[in-house]
């Protein structure tokens, strides 16, 4: 296993949630964990949608970061398209655009 593959895998078995949540821990500042959280729902966001939304939600609450935050409101966003759930991709795009706009140095290119 590469060094990077606990937080960059697609898959979620209970060994490895283990991993990931004991790797997760170990981390010292609140951005590497923000950017974990990220990468590891960006993964698996099509194969376990819930638990993708799961980590975003961790990120959100626990460890905002302004570098994650754009790409986490835009993969809550695809989320909710890939729910059919119109407003809330709606509310999360807005988020993701107004979050852009303070801090222009973060851009997000994503389409879903």
């Amino acid at each position: 296993m590469g060094r990077d593959d606990w937080f960059r895998s697609s898959t979620w078995t209970k060994d490895d949630e283990e991993l990931f949540y004991k790797k997760l821990s170990r981390q010292r500042s609140s951005s590497q964990k923000s950017q974990s959280l990220r990468i590891k729902a960006y993964h698996l966001i099509d194969t376990y949608p819930d638990v993708a939304d799961q980590l975003l939600d961790t990120l959100i609450n626990d460890y905002p970061s302004e570098f994650d935050m754009a790409m986490a409101y835009a993969l809550k966003a695809k989320l909710a398209t890939l729910r059919e759930d119109i407003e809330k991709r709606r509310y999360w795009i807005q988020k993701c655009e107004d979050h852009q706009k303070e801090f222009p140095n973060v851009v997000v290119n994503i389409t879903f």
